[in-house]
């Protein structure tokens, strides 16, 4: 269990979307700050790039703190950056899991 203060510490070590989720999911443990998590996650957020990287912030938004919408919004930058069909299912599965749009899923796993 970190503190507040050595994951603020550490905060300014991130350098990939990764160590930002991680914080974030360190944040969201015991005991539970999902403010800073919210804040760890939009900087995430800002260093993605491939879509696998935006699928794993909405996974920690969708299910961590409950925005489903934030989370879609993730996914369809996601599908914008897809250029293989591995992609595309990875996006198309999130899409179904993660928010419950199985249309969409669909959409990109066929």
């Amino acid at each position: 269990m970190a503190t507040k203060q050595d994951q603020e510490a550490r905060e300014t070590d991130g350098t990939s979307s990764d160590d930002f989720v991680a914080l974030a999911n360190e944040a969201l443990s015991d005991p539970e700050d999902k403010q800073y998590a919210r804040h760890l996650l939009q900087q995430a957020e800002m260093q993605c790039q491939l879509p696998a990287q935006y699928v794993d912030v909405a996974r920690s938004f969708a299910a961590g703190l409950g925005d489903q919408e934030y989370a879609k919004d993730l996914l369809q930058q996601a599908k914008e950056a897809c250029f293989e069909g591995k992609e595309f299912a990875a996006v198309g599965h999130a899409f179904a899991t993660l928010v419950g749009d199985a249309e969409t899923g669909k959409t990109l796993l066929a």
